[in-house]
């Protein structure tokens, strides 16, 4: 492992680093190719690594660091432009235009957002953020496709039931000319948590979906079962819909599909970022606005906590199992107190069997 000098904030660092750690730093901005050298040999001359050192490659590290750049220097600028409104508030002195006008981009989270889903659909390999969430939620690394034959739905029976996917709950995609990118050509998601891939498969068939009449592929994910170890009281079939739930929206940001009219239930991990995301820019364009927003958001939810206590000692509760409701399938519509717990559950769990 090569030893490497490379420069944080303006310092130089010298660490014993490896190459694939070289990457990370450039992708994620902390270095850029010119904070990178080698350090200095014998001769006590050091050397950049991009143009000197035969482990690097110089196109590689500048496509490394070019895959977040607009994001990176969009949020320079607001950074920026945060620090001199202070500033002019405390010298009683006006900001500079330029960038009190850039606070005002109404669209510039979505923007972001974008920039990050960008990311991570187009990283190699499966690395993503967003790559790693779906194969954790799924039962093996590599999913399943069909290759259309033809477009009938006898001939993607007979498939589904050589390869034993008939009754199994997951997730489907269809795909048009599978050999283009396939985050282009998605066509259509959609899960199963009830009636299996067979009979959910069938329905799309019998009511003659877009999708279906203009498909070359149809992969399947079948759901990770064994996250559902633990304490959680929610029977299978609650379980299962949501794993499937999260499962589909994952896919659904992966594969961006062309006839999904929503982006899908509940939050996945990927989620906790970009509204993260959402959050830090708002704060950036808002000088500790959000402050006093916070504060009045949190006195109303006291108030509407303490007037929901009254209401539910006055209320006679009634059993979940008569409350239940169906879906399109046919499958439990949840409380919100049920998706969370188990949503939690499962992210436990999984990152366990990752670790």
């Amino acid at each position: 492992m090569s030893v490497y000098k490379f420069r944080i904030l303006g310092l130089w660092v010298q660490d014993a680093v490896k190459k694939e750690r070289i990457y990370e730093l450039l992708t994620n901005g902390t270095l850029s190719p010119y904070d990178l050298i080698k350090r200095a040999s014998g001769d006590g001359r050091d050397q950049r690594v991009i143009s000197k050192h035969e482990d690097f490659d110089p196109d590689e590290v500048w496509k490394s660091w070019r895959k977040l750049i607009n994001l990176r220097s969009k949020l320079d600028e607001l950074w920026k432009s945060q620090r001199d409104s202070l500033l002019a508030k405390i010298t009683e002195t006006e900001p500079e235009s330029n960038l009190s006008q850039l606070r005002n981009v109404s669209n510039y989270e979505d923007i972001a957002v974008e920039n990050c889903l960008t990311f991570w659909r187009n990283e190699p390999d499966g690395n993503s953020l967003l790559d790693k969430q779906i194969k954790k939620r799924h039962y093996t690394t590599q999913f399943k496709s069909y290759i259309a034959d033809d477009l009938s739905f006898d001939s993607l029976s007979n498939w589904l039931a050589g390869e034993g996917l008939d009754g199994n709950f997951g997730c489907y995609a269809f795909f048009k000319n599978p050999s283009d990118s396939e985050v282009q050509s998605c066509l259509y998601v959609g899960m199963t948590a009830r009636l299996g891939f067979r009979q959910r498969l069938k329905n799309h068939f019998d009511n003659t979906k877009p999708c279906t009449q203009d498909f070359n592929k149809i992969s399947f994910w079948n759901i990770n079962r064994r996250a559902v170890s633990g304490t959680s009281n929610l029977d299978e079939l609650k379980k299962r819909q949501i794993r499937c739930w999260v499962l589909e929206k994952l896919l659904i940001k992966k594969y961006q599909p062309l006839e999904n009219d929503t982006k899908g239930n509940l939050k996945d991990s990927c989620d906790k970022i970009i509204d993260i995301i959402h959050s830090e820019i708002r704060g950036l364009c808002q000088d500790g606005e959000l402050l006093s927003i916070e504060k009045t958001l949190e006195e109303k939810r006291g108030l509407i906590s303490k007037l929901q206590e009254e209401l539910n000692d006055s209320t006679i509760h009634m059993c979940d199992t008569e409350n239940e409701e169906l879906d399109g399938e046919g499958d439990v519509i949840l409380s919100e107190e049920d998706i969370e717990e188990e949503s939690q559950s499962n992210d436990e769990n999984l990152d366990e069997q990752v670790d």
